[in-house]
């Protein structure tokens, strides 16, 4: 069943088009990659469907309501998204920007209870992240910073999650735990959409695949199908011989 419909998405910065005319669905518990170079219109398009960008034109219906007729706290429910340069205005710990995540579900008094500090610790377990909960996020790395941010993310318990470069700043090890935690979030009915140039992480895990080029949609399919060699090397002026996919 499609649980987001996308229709002639459109989207532009002044008078300079970055979307055009994109177009796709996804089915509940799938996953979803979106690839192309850089300012190919990824995370303007990851944007639109968190509701921090309004399209110029087309629509995009989630569980078959216009995603404008959700209220914030209903839409922060249904999804959630890790950034790719998460910015930060507090000096917040670990936990406690964790615990953020939980905001959609707080009571009037904005306190947060036993249920959602166990939720939030979950969501660090699962991360690798619970060891420096009680650290500043200013003083993580950067791989500790997104494995935070994706624990937060998790926190909100949402039905779909937007990632946008996940794997950027983490090692080897941590991509393999990413990779498992992802087979257990679908396995469980999590819906995942995926932007990155990471193409061995999107072989291993997307159902389908998205690809954009100068904010225009020129393939959607299986990853064999939409990534040919030809057409990564003309795409990204890869070699044959040096190709990774």
């Amino acid at each position: 069943m499609s649980i987001l419909s996308i229709n002639q998405l459109s989207y532009c910065f002044g008078s300079r088009p970055v979307l055009n005319g994109v177009s796709f669905s996804v089915e509940s518990s799938s996953f979803t990659g979106i690839v192309g170079p850089n300012g190919s219109g990824k995370t303007t398009l990851l944007k639109l469907l968190q509701r921090t960008l309004a399209p110029a034109k087309g629509s995009i219906e989630l569980f078959g309501r216009d995603l404008r007729s959700y209220s914030s706290r209903e839409l922060a429910k249904k999804t959630a998204s890790v950034a790719q340069r998460p910015v930060f205005s507090f000096p917040f710990l670990a936990e406690q920007f964790v615990l953020l995540g939980r905001t959609p579900y707080l009571n009037f008094l904005k306190r947060e209870s036993l249920i959602d500090k166990k939720v939030a610790e979950e969501a660090m377990l699962q991360t690798d992240s619970l060891c420096f909960a009680h650290r500043p996020i200013s003083e993580l790395s950067a791989g500790e910073l997104q494995r935070v941010c994706i624990a937060a993310a998790l926190a909100q318990e949402p039905e779909i999650l937007l990632l946008d470069e996940p794997t950027n700043f983490l090692d080897l090890r941590q991509i393999a735990r990413l990779s498992r935690l992802l087979l257990r979030l679908r396995t469980n009915g999590m819906t995942i959409l995926c932007a990155s140039h990471d193409l061995c992480f999107l072989k291993k895990h997307a159902e389908q695949i998205l690809l954009l080029d100068e904010g225009k949609q020129i393939g959607l399919g299986h990853y064999e199908e939409i990534l040919s060699e030809e057409r990564l090397t003309t795409l990204f002026e890869m070699e044959p011989q040096t190709n990774a996919w």
